[in-house]
C-alpha cells in the first residue's frame, strides 16, 4: 500500500520464479485477495527483495490473520479434510443401497417361510442375520479402511504424504499419468529459433538472431514486454521471457542505475548491446535505451501483458501487448490485424 513499490517473493507453494508484487493502485474497487493477488502478499511467503519508489519503506497492512491466510488455509485443509464427492464412491453406494434392498426383500421372505414352518424364533433371527450379512458384508468398510491406512503408511514410508486418503483408490484405477512439464518429457529450458517480423499484411522471412532486427517496436517489445527483474545482479523471471530478452541481447537495468540512466525515477531500463563495428562509409546511430515506466503483469483473465515504455527523443510514450493471438488481434485495427 502507500507509494508505488515492488517486492519479489517467493510464495509458500513454491514457485519456480520468484513473483513480482506491486502497490495497489488507487480506485474505486473494493480490495480483494484473490483478485488483488497481483498485490498482496500471502502468508508463508518469502520476500527476497524489496525496492520503494518514494520513502525508505515499504509499507503494507494485515489484512487476514490465523486460519484466514493463505498458509493457515493450508494447515487448515490438512486439519479438516473437506468432505470429497467422487463420482466412484456414489457408484458404491448406489450398489450397497441395492444390496440392502436385496437383503431385505430376501430377509422378509425366509421370516416368512421359516414362520409358516414353525421354525423356532431364535433360529428365524439367526438365519435372517445370516442371509444380511451374506448380501452385505458388514466388514467392507472397515476392509476398505485398514487398506487405505496401509496403502497410506507404504506412500508415507516413500516420502509422499497423502492429505486425501480417498483418492488412493482412485489411484489405483489409473492406467496412464502423464507429466507435460519442462524437464519431464522436453527438454531442459527453452530456445528461441527466430522472429518472423510483419510488414503491411505480408509476413517477412525468419530471422534466426532477434538482436539483428533493425530498431523499432518489434526489437523493442521484445526487450522491454515481460515481467523480469533482477536478483542479485541476476536477471529472473519466466523461463520465455528470460530467452526472449536473451535472444535480443538487451540488459535490465533496476533501481538508481535506471534512474540515473533515464533522468527519472522508472521501473525498469532496459539498455541496447554495444554496437557492432559497422562498414566504413556505413554510420547508424546507436539506439537509445528503453524506459519501463509502468507494468502490467500477465493476467490469466485478460490473457495478455502490458508495458508503457519512452525513450530519449520519442514523441510520446508507447504501449506494448503481448498475450494470446485471437485476444491481441481483436484489440487491433482490423485493417492492421491478419484475418
Amino acid at each position: 500500500m502507500g507509494p508505488p513499490h515492488q517486492l519479489r517473493t517467493a510464495s509458500l507453494p513454491g514457485e519456480s520464479v520468484p513473483v513480482l508484487k506491486t502497490a495497489l493502485p488507487e480506485g474505486p474497487v473494493p480490495y480483494c485477495p484473490e483478485t488483488h493477488r497481483r498485490h498482496t502478499l500471502f502468508c508463508g511467503t518469502l520476500v527476497l527483495q524489496a525496492r520503494a519508489f518514494v520513502g525508505p519503506h515499504v509499507l503494507a497492512v494485515v489484512t487476514r490473520t490465523g486460519f484466514c491466510t493463505a498458509k493457515g488455509g493450508l494447515v487448515s485443509s490438512i486439519l479438516h479434510p473437506r468432505p470429497i464427492s467422487f463420482k466412484f464412491y456414489k457408484h458404491s453406494m448406489k450398489f450397497v443401497a441395492a444390496l440392502s434392498v436385496l437383503a431385505l426383500l430376501g430377509t422378509i421372505y425366509s421370516i416368512f417361510v421359516l414362520h409358516r414352518n414353525r421354525v423356532p424364533l431364535n433360529e428365524i433371527v439367526i438365519r435372517a442375520l445370516d442371509l444380511v450379512t451374506v448380501v452385505v458384508p458388514p466388514a467392507l468398510p472397515a476392509a476398505m479402511t485398514v487398506c487405505t491406512l496401509y496403502a497410506q503408511s507404504r506412500l508415507r514410508s516413500q516420502g509422499i504424504f497423502c492429505i486425501h486418503p480417498l483418492r488412493i483408490n482412485l489411484g489405483g484405477k489409473l492406467q496412464l499419468v502423464c507429466f507435460d512439464k519442462t524437464g519431464t518429457l522436453t527438454e531442459d529450458g527453452l530456445d528461441v529459433m527466430g522472429v518472423v517480423p510483419l510488414k503491411g499484411q505480408a509476413f517477412l522471412p525468419l530471422v534466426p538472431e532477434p538482436r539483428r532486427l533493425p530498431v523499432g517496436p518489434l526489437l523493442r517489445a521484445l526487450a522491454t514486454c515481460h515481467a523480469l527483474t533482477r536478483l542479485q545482479d541476476t536477471p529472473v523471471g519466466d523461463p520465455m521471457d528470460l530467452k526472449m530478452v536473451e535472444s535480443t541481447g538487451w540488459v535490465l537495468e533496476e533501481g538508481p542505475a535506471a534512474d540515473s540512466a533515464f533522468g527519472a525515477q522508472v521501473l525498469a531500463v532496459m539498455k541496447p548491446p554495444l554496437q557492432e563495428p559497422q562498414p566504413q562509409g556505413v554510420e547508424e546511430p546507436p539506439p537509445a535505451p528503453v524506459s519501463v515506466l509502468s507494468r502490467f503483469p500477465f493476467s490469466s483473465a485478460l490473457q495478455r501483458m502490458d508495458v508503457v515504455v519512452a525513450w530519449p527523443g520519442a514523441a510520446q510514450p508507447e504501449a506494448y501487448v503481448k498475450g494470446a493471438p485471437e485476444l491481441v488481434a481483436g484489440l487491433c485495427d482490423p485493417e492492421t490485424a491478419l484475418g
